[in-house]
């Protein structure tokens, strides 16, 4: 099985080199799922929640105007 839809694996907080995965806790309902991972050489564990990559967060969405808050400005109402 490909795990081509999961982010890259992080980079060890040490030595900056991709850590490798340990295990996964699966999805739980609302909650996301639980990736590990461990660096070896520097004994670094590292989990992560492993949700889906909004559109808004891509590179592409800066290419589009961002919208003003929601919220009334201030002293307003």
């Amino acid at each position: 099985m490909h795990d081509d839809h999961h982010k890259p694996a992080p980079l060890c907080p040490r030595c900056h080199t991709p850590m490798g995965f340990v295990r996964s806790v699966p999805k739980v309902g609302a909650l996301p799922e639980l990736r590990t991972y461990q660096c070896k050489p520097c004994r670094e564990t590292v989990t992560e929640a492993d949700e889906p990559v909004s559109w808004a967060q891509t590179p592409e969405a800066d290419n589009y105007p961002r919208r003003s808050s929601l919220l009334p400005e201030e002293g307003c109402c």
